[in-house]
């Protein structure tokens, strides 16, 4: 069975945002950032089922939530 991880474009947005501002704090953190969400998102989609419980610890002990 093959499955679709979507998200709101308004959490893209976020995304984008959280990145940027990372990156202008420390150069390369916001890429580190977005490295995390996409390994989170890949999670999600290997593992459905877990999707719920996935929490995401990215660099410099930045916490967010997937």
């Amino acid at each position: 069975m093959s499955s679709t991880v979507t998200s709101h474009p308004l959490a893209d947005l976020e995304i984008v945002e959280a990145s940027q501002y990372y990156e202008s704090k420390v150069v390369g953190l916001g890429q580190a950032f977005l490295t995390e969400i996409e390994h989170a998102i890949s999670q999600i989609h290997d593992h459905p089922e877990a999707a719920h419980i996935i929490l995401g610890v990215c660099p410099n002990n930045i916490s967010y939530s997937v």
